[in-house]
């Protein structure tokens, strides 16, 4: 009788932790994931930020050279 406990417990325990360590790599990669998505996204954001800012300072310049 507790022969067999014994065994379903040393046998239950890891196969038991495998599926967890399984489904938290599984949540890592979907992590990673959305982070490299998001980082495009930002890349994409510091580029149209940087397109706007030097419009501006094209605009700027236009600007002082017309008014001197």
């Amino acid at each position: 009788m507790y022969d067999i406990e014994l065994m379903t417990i040393s046998i239950g325990i890891p196969i038991l932790f495998s599926l967890y360590l399984m489904f938290r790599g599984v949540e890592y990669r979907e992590t990673i994931r959305r982070l490299q998505i998001d980082l495009e996204h930002t890349k994409e954001a510091n580029r149209n930020l940087a397109r706007i800012i030097e419009d501006d300072l094209d605009k700027k310049v236009k600007f002082e050279s017309g008014c001197g």
